[in-house]
């Protein structure tokens, strides 16, 4: 019996080209019909369609905060900074992205509660933390948001040519009286305590704190 090779569907648009024209897919019309005979409400959510998407978004997202040519040179400082383990670059190269940011965007969506699966994020977190999130993933590293385990659930955790980087977010508000110092102590030890980088080799734990009157990250504990 000869074996047809199917074709990858690159740029194919119509499902009927899919079915009929050798591509390889994956047939779920059964999962539909389960729905319309047994299922009542369900909740589809939009997702990005696939990994190059995500991609291609977040690293046009970045390039809108800064011009082409700074984004080229953040880009290697990032990278120079992941496989050397240089947090003081690292928080840099960061803390010129959060500083390009346009005080409106701040000043519009840093006051907003934020409830996800029924966590509420307070105030700037998780602004601040989908911001660095978005940055990273442009920049063409593997970065992964709120990361669970049986513990607790880790804010970011990035990889980079073998090296894992735990990092764990906290804003210190200045008409709370947060001490950032504090703050990134905590940052650590919510990482050490909940156990985030044991299923990880070669990791660098890192707490931050994100001073929230001037935008930036002034105060850091780390553990390789």
């Amino acid at each position: 019996m000869e074996n047809k090779r199917l074709k990858l569907p690159i740029g194919i648009q119509t499902f009927e080209d899919l079915r009929t024209k050798g591509y390889v897919y994956v047939d779920k019309t059964k999962y539909f019909i389960d729905l319309i005979d047994h299922g009542k409400i369900y909740f589809l959510a939009r997702d990005y369609p696939n990994t190059e998407v995500l991609n291609s978004m977040s690293k046009m997202f970045s390039q809108n905060i800064v011009s082409e040519n700074a984004y080229n040179n953040f880009q290697n400082d990032l990278l120079i900074s992941l496989i050397d383990k240089d947090v003081e670059l690292f928080i840099d190269v960061l803390n010129y992205f959060l500083a390009s940011i346009p005080y409106d965007d701040f000043s519009g969506a840093s006051r907003q509660n934020y409830t996800l699966r029924s966590i509420r994020y307070p105030f700037q977190e998780w602004l601040y933390r989908s911001c660095i999130f978005s940055f990273l993933q442009g920049c063409g590293v593997m970065a992964f948001p709120e990361m669970h385990n049986n513990l607790g659930r880790a804010d970011l955790i990035v990889a980079y040519r073998g090296i894992t980087w735990m990092i764990e977010i906290k804003v210190a508000y200045q008409d709370k009286g947060d001490d950032p110092a504090k703050k990134a102590e905590e940052a650590l030890r919510k990482i050490e305590n909940n156990n985030y980088a044991n299923p990880y080799s070669n990791t660098v734990c890192v707490g931050l704190a994100i001073d929230d009157t001037a935008r930036q990250i002034t105060n850091r504990k780390m553990k390789i």
